[in-house]
Order: C-alpha cells, then structure tokens, then sequence
C-alpha cells in the first residue's frame, strides 16, 4: 500500500512538474519569413492580394501539390475574400481556408487562418521598398494556444514547420512576379485600365515579315512599307477595307516575327504580289488598351499591358495586336502629330489548358523585309530613328483609306 502511494505521489508531482513547465512556456508564436522581389510595388500587391493565382504560391504547394483549392466568396480581393483548400495526402494541410479580414493598399493583407492544428491562428503578408528598390515581401503567422498547455508544447516546433512553409510560399511569389516585364504600369493603367473583349473573325491581307534589331521599334518602316503594299493592292484590286491598319507581333525583343495587316471583306483575289496573302484571324478574347501617344513608345505599353495581365492571374497567347486608328500627316489645324497618334493594343487570352493558338499562313509563304528581300537582311537597316519612323508613317498614312 505503502508503495503505491508514493507511486501515487510521484506520478502527481510529475503531472505538476510539467505542467508548470508548459504553464511557463509562451501562450503564443511568430512564425516570419521575408524574400526580396525585384518588381514593383504595383506588381507584387496585385499578384499576392487577390486570391486568383493562391494556388500557384500557397505555402501547401511543398507538402502536397495535389491540394484542391476553392474559392468560398464571390470576390478574391479585398475584405471577406476567402479560399479554402483539402488535402487527402497531407494531414496538416488538411483542410483549411484563408480569409481577409483588412487590405491596406499597396501595404498589407491581415487574414484568419483556419488550418488543422492548434490555436488560433492569424496571418499578415506585408510590402515594403527597400532602399535598393527591391519589394520586402514578408509573411507572418501569428498562434495564440492561450490556455491549451498542449498546444505550447507543439509550438515550440512550430516556427521549422511552418517556416518552410511560409518559404516556399515567398520563393514561388518571387519567381511568379520576376517572370514579368519589369515595368510599372500604376501610373497608365490608374484611371482606365485594361478591358476584356471580345472579338469576332477577322478576314485580312497580310505580309508576313521577320527582322533582327536592337531598337525597340525600328520594324515601323518595315511595317509601314508592307502597309502601301497592302493598300495599293487594296486599290488596285477594287477590294473593300473594312478597318485600320494591324501589325500582329508574334515574337519580339532583338529578333521580330510580325505581320502587317489590313482587314477586308474578301477572302480571296487573283494575281496577287509575292508574300500577300488573305486569311482570317479568329475570334477570341482580348485584353485592350487604348494609347495615345508617340508610336516610339508602343513597347513599353506592350510590356505594361503584359506585366499587368500576368499580375491579375490572365493567360495569354501569341499574337499582340496593333491597331493603328491613325497616322501623322495633314498641315495646320488638321495635322496629326505624335502626340495625337492613338493606337489600341490587344493581348490574346486563353482558357487553362488551351494550347496557344495562333491563326494559320501557308506554309510555302517566306517571310521578308521591307525591302523584299528574304527574311533575316534586315540586321544592318534595322537601327533607324525615330524621324525615319516619322517618314514612313507621313507616307503610310496617304495609302491608308481609313
């Protein structure tokens, strides 16, 4: 009897004991983790406060990428947003869901978290510039186990967990934002952002050309000659124009593929030029932006239009559209000057899954230069300034009939 009380007694001071212990352990944790981005600040707050693109850089993706993911409101920005996820592999994911309680504009996301393990659980994802230009992204994960002793213990291996976690999150944040152009478009796009359209088929004449430059837009003459070559045959053939002159740039950067284009109601003429061809480009939905302004400044749009497409979770295709509404030339009160040339931009979407699409040339068909050669001679005409695109576009715009 005698050795069972003092069993007794000793396992009571041992419950005590420990109890204590975890008495005295903390009643809450802070799990943090930082990365730098190099974008800006526009960039990184629309990608990580919409809920949109989450599953691309949710802190589950490590431990289980097969997770499911749900959005539970209507809205996937701003207060009372939320996500919701389950995991069949990966029993601390679990099922769990992640709502926005306060958004601080270009600042801060405050959120609940729901997730399968103890305490209550809220998390904070911040933004801040630092010196260097470079976006301080840091994720926080605040556990109050207030008087759940347990769960002061399972907090103390809290922050290695989690930490890597919250890792792995950042890491894909980064290099989802980094993968776009490094261009801020807050400014531009604040009072009229880009719109969805759609779009319906477009029967057009083409040439298809190629060029390799290091200026930015120096395939304007190239685009332009192609231009008088379309609409002289426009004329000449009693063809109907139905809309302004395109350039659809299918790749860019040092080395061009573009067409120039010019929309009519025919599909198809007799005795055509070398490398004019008819077909259709077909219908879809478009990103649009209407810019007004120096066409010297249309890649820099181009690239706003795509950083801003990335940043809100849209796929895109092949193909940018150029519409050129109008061109320099005229005198006195009548002329158009660079700062009056308007042109609308269009970025091809597509659906998750769709293959890019793009709309089809005969294959037999080689592209070419401005100046009719084969594609690939135009390396040593393709630095030209901005007074040749000058020249071009005053000629450009007496063949254009729109």
């Amino acid at each position: 009897m005698r050795v069972i009380k003092e069993l007794l007694l000793a396992a009571v001071i041992t419950v005590v004991f420990f109890t204590v212990l975890m008495v005295m352990l903390p009643s809450s944790v802070v799990v943090e983790r930082s990365i730098e981005i190099n974008r800006p600040l526009v960039q990184v707050y629309d990608v990580a406060s919409s809920f949109k693109q989450f599953p691309a850089w949710s802190p589950w993706g490590q431990r289980d990428p097969t997770t499911q993911y749900a959005a539970v409101s209507q809205e996937l920005t701003g207060p009372g947003a939320e996500i919701s996820w389950r995991s069949e592999r990966d029993e601390r994911v679990g099922e769990g869901a992640l709502r926005i309680v306060e958004q601080t504009p270009m600042e801060e996301m405050k959120y609940e978290l729901d997730a399968p393990w103890r305490g209550d659980k809220r998390a904070r994802l911040r933004m801040e510039e630092n010196e260097a230009g470079a976006i301080v992204t840091t994720f926080t994960v605040n556990v109050d186990y207030d008087w759940d002793l347990f769960g002061r213990v399972t907090g103390r291996y809290l922050d290695g967990h989690l930490g890597n976690d919250l890792n792995h999150a950042l890491g894909q944040l980064k290099n989802r934002i980094e993968a776009l152009p490094d261009v801020d478009y807050s400014a531009a796009f604040e009072d009229k952002p880009p719109v969805e359209v759609e779009s319906g088929p477009i029967n057009v004449m083409l040439i298809p050309g190629q060029a390799s430059t290091r200026e930015p837009y120096s395939i304007q003459p190239t685009v332009m000659n192609f231009t008088r070559i379309l609409t002289a045959t426009i004329d000449i053939k009693n063809l109907t124009q139905t809309g302004p002159r395109l350039a659809v740039l299918k790749r860019w950067g040092q080395n061009y593929d573009f067409d120039a284009a010019v929309p009519v109601s025919e599909t198809e003429a007799t005795d055509l030029p070398e490398n004019v061809v008819f077909t259709t480009i077909g219908e879809g939905r478009y990103l649009k932006v209407n810019y007004q302004g120096a066409r010297w400044d249309l890649p820099r749009q181009r690239d706003m239009l795509l950083a801003w497409a990335g940043a809100h979770g849209y796929l895109t295709s092949t193909g940018i559209i150029e519409e050129f509404l109008n061109d320099r030339g005229g005198e006195g009160e009548d002329a158009i000057r660079d700062a009056d040339l308007e042109t609308n931009i269009y970025l091809p979407l597509r659906e998750p899954g769709e293959v890019e699409d793009e709309y089809d040339l005969p294959a037999e068909e080689e592209p070419v230069n401005g100046n009719g050669d084969s594609a690939g001679q135009e390396d040593a005409d393709g630095d030209q300034t901005a007074e040749d695109n000058d020249g071009n576009d005053e000629a450009a715009a007496q063949a254009d009939t729109d």
